[in-house]
C-alpha cells in the first residue's frame, strides 16, 4: 500500500514538473519574442515595459514576503481546532466574520494570497477564505488612512469604499461556496504541499525556523506567478494609452464605471496607493461611483493578481471569482450612482 502511494506521489510530482517546465518555457519564449519584435519595430516599448515591470515587481515583492512569513507562522503556530472554534457554528455566517479579518490582520492584496492558501490548508471554509482574500486588502487601517488623505480627509469616501468592498467580498464568497460546494478550491499541487504535523512539545526556536521554511516555500511558489503577472501587466500598460480610455469614459455612468474597472485591472496598483490615482480623476469630471469602482476592483482583481490566483486556485474557481467580482462591483457602483 505504501509503495502504491509513493508511486502515485512520484507520478503526480513528475506530471507537475512537466507542466511547470512547459509553462515557464512558453513564458520565456513569449518574453524573447516580444523583445525581438520590439527591437525591430518600436524599441521604446521594450524600455517602457521593462521600467514598469521592475516598478510593479519591486512594489509587490515585500508584501508577498510579508504574507509568506505570516503564512508560515500560521502553519506552525495556529492549531486547526482552535481556529475553527473562533468561527461561527453556522457556516453561512463565516464569510461575514472572515471579511472583517483585514481589520485585525492588515495584509496587502499580494501578500494575502499566501496567507489564504495556508488558512485553506488548515481547514478554513472556502467561503470564509474568499471573503478575507477580497475584503482584507480594503478593510485595513493603512488603506483607510491613505484613502482619507487622498480625498482631503473625507471619511465618507473611506466609509463607502469599505462598506461596498466588504459587501462585494461577502457576496462573492457566499455565491462561490454555493456554486463550488465541497469541491476543492486549491490546485492539487498546492494541496499536497508538505504540511506541519509534528506532535508533542517543540522548542520555540525550532518552530520559528520551521515557519520560515514553510514561508520560503510559499514565497518561491507565489513569486513565479508574480513575475508572469507583472510582465503582462507592464506590457499592457506600455501598449495601451490611458488617455484613450479616459477620453471615452465620460459618456454615461455605466460606461464610466466599466472603463474605470478595466483601468484598475490593467494598472495593477497597490491598494495602499490607488486612492491617490483615483482622486486625480476628479479633475477630469469622473463620477464618485466610477472612482469607487477603480478603488474596489484593483485590490480584488487585476492582471498581476489574476496570474497569482491561477497559481493557487483551480481554473473554475478563478473564472467564477473574476465573473462575480466584476458583476457585483459594477452593479454596486450603479446603485451608488443613483443613491
Amino acid at each position: 500500500m505504501a509503495e502504491t502511494s509513493a508511486t502515485a506521489c512520484t507520478t503526480c510530482s513528475s506530471k507537475m514538473s512537466s507542466v511547470s517546465f512547459w509553462t515557464h518555457s512558453l513564458f520565456l519564449a513569449s518574453v524573447g519574442l516580444f523583445w525581438l519584435l520590439s527591437q525591430i519595430y518600436r524599441p521604446e516599448i521594450f524600455e517602457t515595459t521593462a521600467i514598469i515591470f521592475v516598478a510593479i515587481f519591486l512594489e509587490a515583492l515585500p508584501f508577498v514576503m510579508l504574507g509568506a512569513i505570516l503564512g508560515g507562522l500560521i502553519e506552525v503556530f495556529m492549531d486547526r481546532e482552535r481556529m475553527l472554534k473562533w468561527l461561527p457554528r453556522k457556516r453561512f455566517l463565516t464569510p461575514f466574520v472572515a471579511g472583517l479579518l483585514g481589520i485585525v490582520v492588515p495584509v496587502c492584496e499580494c501578500g494575502v494570497i499566501v496567507v489564504v492558501r495556508r488558512l485553506l490548508k488548515k481547514g478554513l471554509p472556502p467561503g470564509a477564505a474568499i471573503a478575507y482574500l477580497l475584503a482584507g486588502p480594503i478593510l485595513n487601517v493603512v488603506v483607510g488612512t491613505s484613502t482619507a488623505v487622498a480625498y482631503s480627509m473625507s471619511w465618507k469616501v473611506v466609509a463607502l469604499r469599505m462598506v461596498f468592498g466588504y459587501a462585494v467580498a461577502v457576496l462573492v464568497a457566499l455565491v462561490m461556496e454555493a456554486l463550488m460546494g465541497k469541491k476543492g478550491f486549491l490546485l492539487p499541487s498546492v494541496q499536497t504541499i508538505e504540511s506541519h504535523s509534528e506532535e508533542g512539545p517543540s522548542a520555540f526556536g525550532k518552530k520559528v525556523w520551521l515557519s520560515l521554511r514553510y514561508g520560503s516555500q510559499d514565497f518561491l511558489d507565489i513569486s513565479r506567478f508574480l513575475v508572469i503577472g507583472a510582465f503582462f501587466a507592464s506590457l499592457f500598460q506600455a501598449l495601451i494609452s490611458k488617455e484613450t480610455f479616459l477620453s471615452s469614459a465620460l459618456g454615461s455612468p455605466a460606461f464610466s464605471i466599466g472603463i474605470m474597472m478595466l483601468l484598475a485591472f490593467l494598472l495593477n496598483l497597490c491598494s495602499e496607493a490607488d486612492a491617490f490615482v483615483a482622486a486625480s480623476f476628479q479633475s477630469l469630471g469622473m463620477s464618485l461611483s466610477a472612482q469607487m469602482a477603480f478603488m474596489i476592483m484593483g485590490p480584488m482583481m487585476d492582471v498581476k493578481l489574476l496570474s497569482m490566483y491561477f497559481g493557487v486556485f483551480r481554473k473554475r474557481v478563478v473564472f467564477w471569482m473574476t465573473l462575480l467580482i466584476s458583476l457585483f462591483i459594477f452593479l454596486g457602483m450603479l446603485l451608488l450612482e443613483v443613491l
